[in-house]
């Protein structure tokens, strides 16, 4: 029975091959276009989702009204952090974030650009990276070290071993290679070939402690429970709070680091 079915839409098919193959044309365009969609519905909501303590990371925030209209932005001042930890019991680490730089890495012959970025030690204790070579705990410790991507040290070594050795940075530092992380994933928002410690931009005079100077990212890891609504309260004058002659609206809220 099946079979004369078959026999008689391939009859009706071939009759109107015209219309056949705009029907069919349509279906497979619609199919790819609805399977991309998804991937890429997909793709989104996994977003940082792989972090281990994903749900108590959150990313410090500007909130500022400006012509009557509210303004978000997600770059904070180089002090922010630090002060998070130190007055509220309910944020139990922190972590900074410089905005990528390419910089030039240099070893033996060869030489490449690798986006790079300056961040405290505390990092990868928050962020769930996987670390091919080295030890997660102490690889950012000494200002001189530096962390990089399997990829940057396929291109900068080959198949020589990477870790422990020295690259010269930018033509003025020379840092020793302390770890290898994994490549990023693609459902990551951070964008980055290598992680510097935070305590070298102190070291060479790139940190400042001007709470008007929003330049980089300031993320924080919460108490499990936390009231996030009731913490947001609390932080949000936190900037009048320790620099008196302010006289801006600024406020600062923590938002989750995926939604």
């Amino acid at each position: 029975m099946f079979k004369n079915y078959f026999k008689i839409a391939f009859r009706n098919l071939s009759r109107n091959r015209g219309f056949t193959f705009l029907n069919i044309t349509g279906l497979v365009v619609g199919m790819a276009g609805a399977m991309l969609i998804g991937l890429w519905i997909i793709r989104e909501v996994s977003v940082d989702r792989f972090h281990k303590d994903g749900e108590q990371i959150y990313q410090a925030w500007n909130e500022d009204t400006i012509d009557g209209e509210i303004w978000n932005w997600d770059s904070t001042p180089k002090p922010l952090g630090p002060v998070l930890v130190q007055d509220y019991p309910e944020i139990i680490n922190m972590t900074r974030k410089s905005f990528p730089s390419d910089f030039i890495y240099k070893s033996g012959l060869k030489k490449l650009m690798g986006k790079s970025v300056f961040v405290d030690s505390s990092f990868l204790q928050m962020f769930s990276f996987p670390m091919l070579e080295g030890d997660i705990e102490t690889a950012l410790d000494e200002p001189s070290s530096v962390i990089i991507t399997q990829n940057m040290a396929k291109k900068l070594f080959g198949d020589e071993e990477a870790l422990n050795r020295v690259v010269r940075v930018e033509n003025r530092m020379e840092l020793k290679v302390t770890g290898v992380l994994k490549n990023l994933p693609n459902n990551t928002s951070f964008d980055f070939e290598a992680l510097i410690p935070w305590s070298l931009m102190v070291q060479i005079g790139y940190s400042d402690n001007n709470w008007g100077n929003n330049s980089i990212s300031t993320f924080a890891q919460v108490k499990e429970g936390v009231n996030i609504e009731s913490l947001n309260q609390k932080i949000i004058n936190v900037k009048k709070e320790h620099l008196a002659e302010s006289t801006t609206e600024v406020f600062y809220t923590l938002w989750r680091i995926y939604t």
